[in-house]
């Protein structure tokens, strides 16, 4: 009966543990989404960003820039996304937005603008490509 018990604590605490995790986002439509929901600018990669954070943390603009290239060759999409929408979704998460994590953030979110992870799909199309039909659907 004490197994028993204890078999049906240990399921609960793990439903209610599995219940307060964030929500993953694992999609790029969903992190286009998510990225156009929390209201970035055009631009979430902006001009200067590998020097702004090698001031921050005090070392040479090569080291962020050779930081960043690391990554970009390493990480898969589905990791960039995963990085890129928790950080959307939780803005204000201070794992994410002190020191070193901060720069590790800015590197994320600058991978998935080159790759175009965030670009919305009606502006990957040519415009010459586009219909009518398509113009419609993307206002």
């Amino acid at each position: 009966m004490i197994l028993g018990l204890s078999g049906m604590s240990l399921a609960l605490g793990v439903m209610v543990a599995q219940a307060t995790l964030a929500p993953v986002i694992t999609t790029e439509d969903a992190l286009r989404e998510a990225v156009s929901q929390a209201g970035f600018d055009a631009s979430i990669c902006p001009d200067g960003w590998a020097a702004d954070h090698a001031a921050l943390l005090d070392v040479a603009e090569s080291e962020v820039t050779a930081w960043y290239l690391q990554d970009a060759l390493t990480l898969s999409d589905q990791d960039v996304i995963a990085a890129v929408g928790y950080y959307v979704t939780h803005p204000k998460d201070f794992r994410r937005i002190e020191g070193m994590a901060l720069t590790r953030t800015q590197i994320m979110l600058c991978i998935a603008e080159s790759r175009r992870l965030t670009t919305p799909l009606h502006e990957l199309i040519p415009p010459e490509l586009r219909t009518a039909e398509l113009a419609a659907e993307a206002s």
